[in-house]
């Protein structure tokens, strides 16, 4: 029994050891397992790790080669952009030499220019001054002494017949009065002869007292050929060609179309007469603002001062050329028209004349013919229509034939005009 004990005990610790042992073996062989197992997921970790960064490298690889044709793209841009440069740089000096070439010739020019245009109104000046000197000359005349009527009977008997007759010519009886048919006492100005003048101030009323006593009175021929309403006529007539004649010297186109002869008819009425020489204003005043004349020294109804005022020596712009301004107080003081014309009965041929007569101020867009284009028409009617070479030359060769007749002061000087006419045409 002790024995058996025994045994058993020894077994019971032999067990005990082998199964210490046992365990501490499946122990160390899991701890193994455990390691091996730990390591081979750390291995599949570090190849999957292992792909994603081949894949990453890959992906980078080729985000670096899209950036270097990329680069490579817009290095060839800048390339180019720069060889672009440098040729606008040298284009931009090409211009820059080829307008400052410009400039130097623009400036030549310019300087040219201005001596051109100094030489235009020196040539200009000298032949206003010849054409006012030589052809149409315009003078001071001193007013006529005696300019009251005696009316009292102790101081008539001292008078002489032949101043009595003189005093009766300058004189009409009308509406109950004895009135001047001259204005005598102001200045007047001559054009072309002496007893052709006409008021400095623009004042026809012995005009109007004229058709008046005609209305009233039939006169003699001769008498009313050498009457004042003929001279007025005729200084008027003179003034228009002058007119005419410089804006061709000036190069001028005028506002409106004024034919001499308008005031050569006898049976223009007081309408009529106010109308063309209110255009003769207009284109006086036309003219003298071209060539700057102070407008403090201009009115729109004295045109023979106006006149005189532009074309004197003491003018410096006379001759000039380009664009000028009118005022607009001077722009409405054109278009003043006497008072008169208004209360002015007129017959129906005297309207329906007036009604014919045309201006050019919407008219100056009409192409001129290029046949007449060489022949200096403007001077005559202020128009380039071709159509008025011809009416002009056959008004000229009207009134020149009409010189034959005792028409007086104004078809001699109708002829004269008409001469020089032909001479200007012939040198041209």
């Amino acid at each position: 029994m002790p024995f058996y004990f025994f045994n058993v005990v020894i077994t019971l610790a032999l067990f005990h050891l082998l199964s210490s042992s046992i365990h501490v073996r499946v122990q160390v062989a899991a701890q193994a397992e455990k390691a091996k197992d730990s390591l081979k997921w750390e291995i599949k970790c570090c190849k999957s790790k292992i792909e994603l960064l081949k894949k990453a490298i890959e992906k980078v690889r080729a985000g670096i080669g899209q950036d270097n044709e990329q680069q490579q793209t817009l290095h060839e841009e800048v390339q180019h952009g720069e060889r672009r440069a440098r040729k606008h740089q040298d284009k931009e000096e090409q211009i820059k030499r080829r307008l400052g070439r410009r400039r130097d010739q623009a400036a030549n020019k310019r300087d040219e220019l201005e001596r051109f245009l100094q030489e235009l109104g020196r040539t200009r000046r000298e032949r206003v001054h010849e054409l006012t000197t030589a052809i149409f000359p315009l003078f001071e005349v001193a007013p006529r002494p005696g300019s009251e009527i005696p009316l009292d009977p102790d101081t008539s008997l001292q008078v002489s017949t032949v101043s009595k007759l003189a005093e009766a010519r300058r004189t009409n009886y009308l509406s109950g009065q004895w009135v001047y048919s001259e204005n005598n006492g102001e200045t007047r100005v001559g054009i072309v002869v002496a007893n052709i003048t006409l008021p400095e101030h623009g004042d026809y009323s012995c005009y109007y007292n004229w058709l008046e006593a005609r209305k009233q009175t039939a006169q003699a021929p001769d008498q009313e050929h050498s009457g004042p309403a003929y001279l007025i006529s005729a200084a008027l007539c003179h003034t228009a060609q002058l007119v005419s004649v410089l804006a061709h010297l000036l190069a001028i186109t005028l506002p409106l179309r004024l034919c001499f002869s308008e005031f050569c008819h006898e049976d223009l009425g007081r309408q009529r007469f106010i109308r063309i020489v209110n255009k003769l204003n207009t284109n006086v005043m036309h003219l003298c603002f071209s060539q700057a004349v102070h407008p403090e020294r201009l009115h729109p109804l004295h045109p023979m001062r106006n006149l005189r005022y532009m074309i004197h020596s003491e003018n410096a712009t006379l001759g000039r050329s380009g664009p000028f301004e009118i005022s607009a107080a001077m722009e409405d003081s054109m278009e003043l028209v006497d008072a008169a014309a208004g209360q002015a009965e007129e017959s129906e041929a005297d309207v329906s004349s007036g009604e014919e007569e045309t201006d050019l101020g919407l008219e100056w867009e009409t192409v001129p013919n290029p046949r007449f284009m060489e022949i200096p028409t403007q001077h005559l009617e202020g128009s380039s229509q071709e159509t008025h070479l011809e009416e002009s030359q056959q008004q000229d060769l009207s009134l020149a034939s009409a010189a034959s007749q005792p028409s007086g002061l104004v078809s001699s000087a109708v002829a004269s005009v008409a001469s020089f006419w032909r001479a200007y045409t012939g040198h041209r």
